[in-house]
């Protein structure tokens, strides 16, 4: 309770992810709907230039996240040219988009549907819907598909890798509770720890495919991989 207070008072509106997208919704030239925004007081979204950022419906902001639309290195000019030539571009990101940690959307962006934004990229023009971009200057590195294809293909021996890790720390193996995501592999729920938003873990229990009976079955399975 008093670190809640506390942040109210020194981060006002970034205070939560509820309360900042609360006040986005209402100075953004558009604020989609199911958008959370991890650490709010670390994220940068252009306060002057508010009424110039679209974002789309069912996006992820990570910390430390800076969306910009405006410039001020014009100002330079004004000691050289004696004169202001002040640019204004609006940024776009559309639905669907997940934004990595320390990720810099420059004014004039135009982020399509269904894109991940690689953590540390600097994105700067047209960014193709269902794709992944990353880098500086963010390029794109493969679509969608092809991520999600070898992503399901790396699942179950990242679980694998979580199992490991899990009994070196713990000298004992992992519950139900404590697999976190990897449970999809065997039964459709998934716990809070997840930290995802309500909309996604519906449509992901929905659409899951189980593999396993149950955890017994798939510790049996890893034992067998680690003899």
């Amino acid at each position: 309770m008093i670190k809640q207070l506390v942040y109210k008072i020194v981060f006002k509106e970034r205070s939560s992810s509820k309360s900042y997208t609360n006040y986005l919704q209402k100075h953004c030239r558009k604020f989609g709907k199911d958008v959370v925004i991890y650490d709010p007081h670390k994220v940068f979204i252009d306060k002057d230039a508010l009424h110039f950022i679209e974002i789309g419906d069912n996006c992820q902001i990570t910390s430390d996240v800076k969306i910009l639309a405006h410039d001020e290195s014009y100002s330079v000019c004004g000691l050289r040219y004696g004169a202001l030539p002040r640019e204004q571009k609006i940024t776009k990101i559309g639905n669907n988009v997940f934004i990595g940690m320390n990720s810099i959307i420059l004014m004039g962006s135009e982020i399509g549907d269904n894109v991940i934004i690689g953590a540390g990229s600097v994105v700067s023009g047209k960014v193709e819907s269902d794709s992944v971009y990353a880098g500086n200057r963010a390029k794109k590195i493969k679509n969608l598909d092809e991520y999600f294809a070898q992503h399901q293909k790396d699942f179950e021996d990242s679980a694998y890798l979580f199992i490991k890790s899990f009994i070196k720390k713990n000298n004992r193996k992992p519950n139900t509770e404590e697999i976190h995501v990897y449970r999809l592999l065997f039964e459709n729920k998934l716990n809070c720890a997840v930290n995802k938003p309500d909309y996604l873990v519906e449509k992901v229990i929905k659409n899951n495919s189980i593999k396993y009976s149950s955890i017994d079955e798939f510790l049996e399975k890893y034992e067998k991989r680690n003899q």
